[in-house]
């Protein structure tokens, strides 16, 4: 689980083989997440493990990438106001 600099969660779910982003447990956690109010995403990956691996690698990286923007944006409007 990803935490960003607002204190607000990512959870990744991460399926098994023959499974999908969108199966019956996804689905499931999905809906828990929402009325929650916490962010879910739920790639289907492919079943061959390096190409797993790369989608994963690559959704993560763009994440990590969104909250360094966001922060980087955050820091530039507090500096402004003050």
């Amino acid at each position: 689980m990803e935490s960003d600099s607002r204190g607000e969660r990512v959870i990744i779910y991460i399926h098994g083989f023959g499974g999908s982003g969108v199966g019956n447990k996804a689905s499931l956690f999905r809906e828990y997440f929402k009325e929650r109010g916490v962010e879910y995403i739920a790639p289907s990956l492919s079943y061959i493990p390096d190409l797993a691996i790369s989608t994963l690698e690559e959704l993560i990286e763009n994440l990590r990438k969104s909250l360094f923007d966001w922060f980087i944006s955050w820091r530039v409007l507090y500096s402004i106001s003050n």
